[in-house]
């Protein structure tokens, strides 16, 4: 009898143990089931609780709070001249959508690992899919940016400047590409990024020198050389200067039809001629200020760099 009642027991134990198993694995299976259509247990995405919530209720509450981005550009940056512009999508047609993003969550979900998140949650963080008018969009962004890098293309030009002495255009290297910049900026935009430096970005190219283009900028090397000098005499109530422009001024220059540009004379040997016209007017113009000062009056340099080529 004990022996029948203890079996009786048991089975009642067992039928309750696999009954309450059942109904754990049936809750199970129905919060998966549930989870299936929306998002699971402690889902945070952008600061919104989604648990249970669909893509489409969890996107109208996410539209709720967003702003059209402020896109910031600087420019020159390279050269230490840097300036920082916007442009407010809100100007050019900005709309957002976060639906596509969010279902791509819910696809890549597991529903019937939400017991997973009993004891864990996390805060998702989805960009949405922007647009905008892309027309309206490059022509501010060519208004903001193309000023700063646009020039001619496809030469190298020595000038002898009247304020500046020898000079040199570079039209071959470091030229800007706006169609790629645009496309950078777009991509990263899609992405959500939306600070730009333009000079630290892929958008730059060069031209291929040409043999006659390589010969003026080795040239130019030269000229640089020369004419780096700051030296000036200071004869009390006049300065006179040997800087850049007036060394560049005692070289002979000729302009040259068959290239379309000024240009040093060579001698024989390649090497630039002095002009010695004009090195005589300055050692008089020198010497005759000099001598209106005289009688013990006192004379300096205020500046002294003979420069790389050693002249004083």
């Amino acid at each position: 009898m004990n022996e029948k009642r203890r079996l009786s027991i048991s089975r009642v134990i067992i039928i309750v143990i696999l009954t309450l198993l059942l109904l754990l694995l049936t809750g199970y299976l129905l919060l998966a089931f549930y989870y299936r259509d929306g998002f699971g247990l402690n889902t945070w995405i952008n600061g919104i609780y989604c648990t249970g919530k669909s893509a489409e209720e969890v996107n109208r509450e996410l539209m709720l709070s967003v702003d059209a981005p402020v896109i910031k550009i600087t420019v020159g940056s390279g050269d230490g001249s840097a300036v920082e512009s916007e442009i407010n999508l809100a100007d050019v047609g900005f709309g957002c959508d976060y639906l596509p993003a969010l279902k791509r969550f819910l696809d890549e979900q597991n529903p019937y690992l939400w017991i997973d998140n009993i004891t864990f949650h996390k805060n998702h963080q989805i960009q949405p899919d922007i647009t905008y008018d892309a027309e309206a969009f490059r022509k501010a962004f060519d208004e903001t940016v193309a000023p700063y890098y646009e020039r001619p293309s496809g030469d190298y030009v020595l000038k002898l400047d009247s304020r500046e002495g020898w000079t040199a255009y570079d039209g071959l290297t470091h030229l800007f590409d706006g169609d790629k910049a645009f496309l950078l900026v777009q991509e990263a935009i899609a992405q959500g990024q939306y600070e730009f430096d333009i000079d630290r970005m892929d958008c730059f190219y060069d031209i291929p020198f040409t043999a006659g283009q390589e010969e003026r900028r080795e040239l130019f090397k030269r000229l640089d050389e020369f004419v780096q000098c700051d030296l000036v005499y200071d004869m009390g109530d006049v300065q006179i200067k040997l800087d850049r422009l007036t060394a560049s001024y005692m070289l002979q220059s000729v302009y040259r039809e068959d290239i379309g540009m000024d240009y040093p004379v060579l001698d024989g040997d390649g090497q630039l001629v002095l002009d010695a016209e004009q090195i005589k007017r300055k050692r008089e113009e020198v010497c005759e200020y000099a001598g209106r000062h005289h009688n013990g009056a006192f004379r300096r340099y205020v500046r002294y760099n003979p420069g790389p080529g050693g002249r004083g």
